[in-house]
């Protein structure tokens, strides 16, 4: 989309990819995604989840990204493909590296 084009324009600093999604990280630890859904091409679906991300890592279908400020986790993506953490969220905190 047209959106997504003028986000990537400037600063992206690590492009990631599942199967059928990319997630781009900027400078400013903002994540821009898009693609198949399913595969974590829509992160705007939870933008409480877009903080300021120091690192993105993949698999097939789902992303995780490691929030600088608050040592968070959160993933999006296909849910039997780690996508879906929302029985261990509150296990996914104080995580500073992977």
């Amino acid at each position: 989309t047209r959106e997504v084009k003028a986000q990537l324009r400037s600063k992206v600093v690590a492009l990631h990819s599942t199967d059928q999604a990319f997630s781009a990280l900027k400078e400013s630890g903002n994540v821009i995604s898009w693609g198949n859904e399913s595969d974590g091409g829509d992160i705007l679906a939870r933008p409480e989840d877009r903080g300021e991300v120091a690192k993105i890592f993949c698999t097939e279908h789902a992303f995780a990204a490691l929030d600088r400020r608050e040592g968070r986790v959160c993933c999006w993506g296909h849910k039997d493909y780690g996508g879906e953490t929302d029985h261990i969220f509150a296990e996914l905190v104080g995580i500073y590296e992977i």
